[in-house]
């Protein structure tokens, strides 16, 4: 049995309340699991990336940004 779509927005927005908390390494492993739970989204991808820039680990941000921006097929616009 796969993961729902909700289970997937549940913990997309726990998440995302636990980097506003400044629980960034929480986040960062619950986001993690979201990218092995669904590749496809770029969200995901895209938060680690801020999490990254926002502790100051540069090369980090820049592989998860990178990733993020390959997973939207170069498209931002």
């Amino acid at each position: 049995m796969g993961i729902t779509d909700a289970e997937l927005d549940r913990a997309s927005r726990a998440a995302y309340a636990l980097a506003q908390q400044g629980r960034k390494a929480d986040a960062r492993a619950l986001y993690g699991w979201l990218v092995s739970a669904d590749p496809l989204c770029c969200t995901y991808a895209l938060a680690l990336g801020a999490i990254a820039l926002d502790e100051g680990s540069l090369d980090e941000a820049e592989r998860w940004f990178t990733a993020a921006i390959d997973c939207f097929g170069g498209d931002l616009g």
